[in-house]
């Protein structure tokens, strides 16, 4: 059993296309299965909830959609790896270089895009986080003096802009 995971952990220079393939899709499948749980299971949850998220920019919405789309079409380009694995190993069925090294480049592209879309989601989810919650150490602001999240009791300076433009520090 262990020879077993470690041949399949540490592969030879002697694999095959075949396997290396087999080896990509299977990990793949399922890193992209317990890595889309984690979205679906919040979608359930506040969709069961009746709870409303907070309101963000339309494109946010939209590249996560995009993401979660993107998500689903790696999972299936991952498993259609181990199926075009066994076609490999099989010299009837074996499919051209061209075929083997298209499918190995969709597969990079749409693994890159769906990063493109996570990242794209972080940096504008991060932008209005920052906007929400005062940046004490930067000197960056909040949008409201009065937000309850700010670090009232933590005896922090903090510079806040207020509605009319002037900015003031706070000492707590």
């Amino acid at each position: 059993m262990l020879q077993a995971l470690r041949r399949i952990l540490n592969p030879s220079v002697s694999d095959s296309l075949a396997n290396a393939f087999s080896r990509l899709g299977w990990t793949g499948f399922w890193i992209q299965i317990v890595i889309g749980i984690v979205p679906l299971t919040l979608i359930i949850y506040a969709q069961s909830t009746g709870g409303t998220t907070r309101r963000g920019l339309l494109l946010v919405g939209y590249l996560t959609i995009a993401g979660f789309l993107v998500l689903i079409f790696t999972t299936v380009w991952f498993y259609r790896y181990t199926r075009l694995a066994e076609r490999i190993s099989n010299s009837t069925l074996r499919p051209s270089l061209f075929l083997v090294q298209k499918a190995a480049w969709i597969g990079v592209a749409s693994s890159a895009l769906g990063i493109v879309f996570s990242m794209l989601v972080i940096l504008f989810r991060g932008r209005a986080a920052s906007d929400l919650f005062p940046s004490c150490a930067s000197g960056r602001s909040a949008r409201d003096s009065n937000d309850w999240r700010r670090p009232s009791k933590l005896g922090i300076r903090c510079r806040y802009h207020a509605s009319n433009g002037a900015s003031r520090d706070h000492i707590r």
